[in-house]
């Protein structure tokens, strides 16, 4: 338990960050890659591996899973790590049960490394996972040139026409040839934006560039394409936040009566929003 406990508080660190209501998805999957990283140096999960250097390992005293190894006293440096008690008790264990925890221990710590790694942060309109993640920040869109970016808004443009008019869709793309007119003109802009990188958020990386809401319809759209998907935790978030529920008092209540009071409650946010 002392084993798993010390790997699930770095897990839980990240996945509290993932909670972030303006992480854009980029920076989901630098999480990940993060996690993984810190887990391999923490216990010296040694990795990825070939296949045929997967096969060359020696099995008996190494645990092998995907691409990772880990080595049987790695595994016990690991659990000596966590404190005097985990040691003694450890050591206290008859030989089997030690191989016992070691084998578990071992192969749970290299699983979690290659699923971490395998997680996706977005998935394709055909459900299969994918690391094509448009760019949604200034720095990041003025360094494409305007035939990538109308191929990001062809990709959206279903969906575009039945929100938007015509002449707010040629305006996003207008907007982006300003943006990268403004990032070769103007020196502070240009210093501004080359100073953000993989941990700018969307709020803060706009922000750079909001000034008389010139890009207004540009950061509209790629505020919609940077979205996070919802889950559980966010969703429960809301809620919270909102302070209505479907208890037993409202069980008469249609989920389209509950919605509406939902939007009722955020009224004044989404006016600010289209301000």
């Amino acid at each position: 338990m002392a084993g798993i406990n010390a790997i699930a508080e770095q897990v839980n660190i990240v996945f509290i960050k993932l909670q972030a209501r303006d992480l854009l998805l980029s920076q989901q999957a630098t999480a990940f890659d993060e996690l993984a990283v810190s887990i391999c140096g923490q216990i010296d999960i040694h990795g990825p591996h070939t296949a045929d250097q997967i096969a060359a390992i020696d099995k008996c005293n190494n645990y092998t899973f995907s691409r990772w190894s880990i080595s049987n006293q790695n595994i016990i440096n690991y659990l000596y790590d966590q404190g005097t008690f985990i040691e003694d008790t450890y050591n206290q264990l008859p030989i089997r049960s030690q191989i016992d925890v070691i084998h578990m221990i071992g192969l749970l710590i290299i699983h979690i490394v290659d699923g971490v790694l395998n997680i996706q942060a977005e998935r394709d309109s055909t459900n299969l996972s994918t690391n094509d993640l448009p760019p949604v920040l200034p720095h990041e869109l003025v360094k494409i040139p305007g035939r990538e970016f109308t191929k990001i808004v062809s990709m959206h443009i279903n969906h575009l026409k039945q929100v938007w008019s015509e002449e707010l869709i040629d305006r996003l793309e207008l907007q982006h040839r300003q943006l990268l007119n403004a990032y070769q003109q103007e020196s502070s802009l240009k210093s501004a934006l080359n100073g953000c990188d993989g941990n700018t958020s969307f709020e803060s990386g706009w922000s750079i560039v909001k000034g008389a809401c010139r890009f207004n319809v540009l950061m509209d759209f790629c505020g919609g394409i940077a979205t996070t998907f919802p889950n559980t935790a966010t969703v429960e978030s809301d809620f919270s936040v909102l302070g209505w529920e479907k208890d037993e008092y409202r069980k008469s209540l249609t989920d389209l009566s509950l919605e509406g009071i939902m939007q009722c409650k955020q009224f004044d946010l989404m006016s600010r929003l289209v301000e």
